[in-house]
């Protein structure tokens, strides 16, 4: 009886027990909950100068999120996950790492040589732009988790030669650098002024570097760099809507992106409908298309590309030239028609600035400026052979590691600087998913007018892929001059540009590996 009255009397104590640690962890929950939820971030949207300056930095003349990519994000706010504690998508499960205060140093472009370092010392005040406050966020947990800090060094016009120097001669400056991705592709690799990262981050299928820019600098398997934002210069179509509705068509073309039948056939349609000789004098004073003069790859690369072609690829051993693919000859011949046989497309800026073109085809970054004419935007047109069109990048700031880092803190320093740069993973309490930073990127900036060119604007650049044709130089001169170019003028016909150009062309990627 004794024995069976301890029993119960230890079992209710045990139940009370757990009743008060349950009650206990239910209410650290809701804390958490409560500091990142979206009441506790909401901000009052001021403007991105003055969330900036909010930041105090050693050196007043910009910080990390200085360049034009860096606009802030309100948007989709109520979408915050709960909590998910200190655990992180960001590669394998690691055993602790401890960097036990080491510097990390960032070395880019901006102020002049020899500029203090400057990091993020003070909390974001009250109304902060979200994706400021994130990548504050970001920025303090990275260097608290991984026991360090993190500092970048403004490097000015002398920053490549600085670069290189200080690795060649062993001396180490900077831990990571920044600059356009196609600088590193494989100049800085086959010098070793770069280490590969692909066994410190989670590039596979549902990791959280597993974005459409995973593969930014892909060199015979392994991965070199992480991208500083995400680029907004994917190429699209901007058109001119007073002359599409002149022209009776509708003003938008968003029916077309809408039902999938944005193709090569309905924008030479439009093109030949809005090309005019307004008096007869045999001048055309209205062109359908404008391509910029400064590059005639401003229309031959995306439409290589929304076609499936390519200018070089992997061969599994090699990098090869791979203009000689019918996937690639098709969209240029399309070009070379356009100029020499349809004759609507000019290189003449004066027409498009003019608002005497109705389309443009140029990076997206450059389609955004607003022209004084009322313009939309739409995806470069697929051929009727594939089903859904994919653009690329022109250019993509990256972070890559610098090789005179110690071994011993590499894979520390690629964590911390991948935790910080992540800010769409959605295992971070505070994060903002690829598609909302892209909104906001243009929302903040006005430069998009219509939810239409919204859609299609996000759309685009988050499926765009990286284009390898500005690495592996001089390859892009040699194709610029010897291919494009000869195809507009019709010197001589595609294929027989594209042959001539073969021999040039392997030997200028063959000679930028050595």
């Amino acid at each position: 009886m004794k024995k069976s009255m301890k029993v119960k009397a230890f079992a209710a104590v045990f139940f009370l027990l757990m009743s008060l640690l349950g009650c206990r962890k239910i209410a650290n929950v809701q804390t958490s909950i409560s500091k990142n939820s979206p009441t506790a971030v909401k901000t009052a949207g001021i403007s991105a100068s003055t969330a900036r300056s909010s930041l105090q930095t050693t050196k007043s003349a910009g910080t990390v999120e200085e360049s034009e990519d860096s606009v802030i994000s309100e948007y989709n706010q109520n979408e915050f996950p709960e909590d998910p504690g200190n655990q992180e998508n960001n590669g394998p499960q690691e055993n602790r790492i401890d960097l036990q205060g080491r510097t990390i140093v960032i070395g880019q472009a901006g102020g002049v040589a020899g500029s203090p370092s400057y990091e993020y010392n003070q909390e974001p005040a009250e109304g902060t732009p979200l994706i400021d406050v994130i990548a504050y966020k970001n920025h303090r947990d990275a260097e608290e988790k991984y026991n360090c800090k993190i500092v970048v060094l403004l490097e000015g016009k002398e920053r490549n030669d600085n670069f290189v120097t200080s690795v060649l001669s062993g001396i180490h400056r900077y831990d990571v650098y920044m600059q356009n991705f196609s600088y590193f592709l494989p100049f800085a690799i086959v010098k070793k002024l770069i280490y590969p990262i692909t066994d410190y981050l989670d590039f596979q299928d549902g990791g959280t570097w597993a974005t459409p820019l995973r593969d930014l600098i892909l060199y015979k398997g392994e991965r070199y760099a992480i991208p500083r934002f995400y680029p907004t210069s994917g190429y699209l179509i901007a058109y001119n809507r007073s002359i599409l509705s002149a022209s009776g068509y509708n003003d938008s073309l968003y029916e077309y992106y809408k039902e999938n039948t944005w193709t090569w056939e309905k924008m030479l349609e439009i093109a030949l409908n809005t090309t005019k000789d307004m008096n007869g004098d045999g001048i055309v004073e209205q062109y359908g298309l404008f391509s910029p003069s400064s590059g005639v790859n401003q229309i031959s690369v995306p439409l290589v590309y929304t076609n499936g072609g390519d200018f070089i690829t992997f061969d599994g051993n090699n990098y090869v030239y791979a203009l000689d693919k019918s996937t690639s000859i098709k969209p240029l011949n399309f070009v070379s028609d356009l100029f020499n046989y349809y004759r609507v497309i000019t290189t003449n800026n004066t027409f498009w600035y003019n608002g005497a073109a109705t389309m443009c085809c140029t990076p997206g970054n450059q389609a955004l400026l607003n022209p004084t004419f009322d313009r939309g935007i739409m995806p470069f047109p697929r051929s009727s052979e594939v089903g859904n069109a994919v653009t690329t990048f022109s250019g993509c700031q990256c972070y890559a590691f610098v090789t005179t880092t110690p071994e011993a803190d590499r894979e520390g320093i690629v964590k911390a600087i991948g935790m910080r740069q992540a800010f769409w993973d959605p295992s971070r309490p505070d994060h903002i998913s690829i598609k909302d930073w892209l909104y906001d990127s243009q929302i903040k900036a006005g430069n998009l007018k219509t939810p239409e060119d919204i859609e299609i604007y996000v759309n685009v650049m988050a499926t765009a892929k990286i284009s390898y044709l500005n690495a592996f130089s001089p390859f892009l001169d040699v194709v610029n001059s010897n291919v494009l170019t000869k195809i507009i003028t019709r010197e001589v016909s595609v294929t027989q540009a594209i042959s001539a150009a073969a021999p040039l062309a392997q030997a200028a990627i063959d000679s930028s590996q050595n």
